[in-house]
């Protein structure tokens, strides 16, 4: 889960189509503009700007996202929070899975907001909340990369269940992006041996020398 860091100045026209459109339904409804209603070049300026916000990744699984495999989700939903439903930092650029991340949320995950970790908050980072295992298990094929809370912590575990962090193939797909790397990792480990061994070997022929 990413910790979004909070730069709505950086995106002057998304921030504008907010207010405008807020007040917009305020007229029409006279009711507060609660109603989330945006034109598709408005959804586009705004899923843009959090796009480039959360460096092209999904606010919660962190996958690499791809257009148009995307949607604006709202942490606090707009039908149990109205207020912050043209609130920027409230708004989070999620992938279109339903068996994870803000559709789950919305429609399985069962957990108030308020009890998880909101990834915009500058008290809790998720990065120092939730952590990540690699699980051995019979074969190679079938190991995985399940989400764990760190210390126990409740607000991890709500969050982990309530964005289902640990479904099958979200966890596979961890563990895929782990074995490309895994040769490059492997590479480095043994140039840093090899340089601790011809540092030993330098260092004890100076003292021969001696």
């Amino acid at each position: 889960m990413k910790h979004i860091e909070l730069r709505p100045s950086d995106f002057p026209e998304a921030l504008k189509i907010l207010r405008d459109c807020e007040k917009e339904e305020k007229k029409k409804s006279g009711r507060g503009g609660k109603k989330w209603n945006l034109e598709r070049r408005q959804k586009e300026v705004l899923s843009r700007a959090k796009l480039e916000e959360q460096d092209g990744f999904c606010g919660y699984c962190e996958c690499e996202l791809k257009e148009p495999h995307w949607h604006i989700d709202h942490f606090y939903q707009c039908s149990k929070c109205p207020q912050r439903t043209w609130d920027w930092n409230n708004m989070v650029l999620s992938c279109q899975s339903d068996a994870h991340c803000g559709r789950y949320k919305d429609a399985k995950g069962g957990i108030p907001s308020e009890r998880l970790i909101d990834p915009h908050s500058k008290e809790e980072n998720p990065r120092n909340l939730i952590t990540f295992v690699l699980e051995d298990r019979s074969s190679r094929e079938n190991s995985r990369v399940t989400a764990r809370p760190v210390g126990g912590n409740q607000r991890a575990k709500n969050t982990i269940r309530a964005l289902n962090l640990n479904d099958r193939k979200l966890s596979e797909t961890r563990r895929n992006y782990l074995r490309r790397y895994e040769g490059e990792i492997d590479e480095l480990r043994k140039k840093k041996r090899r340089k601790a061994r011809s540092q030993s070997r330098a260092k004890g022929s100076r003292k021969a020398a001696r």
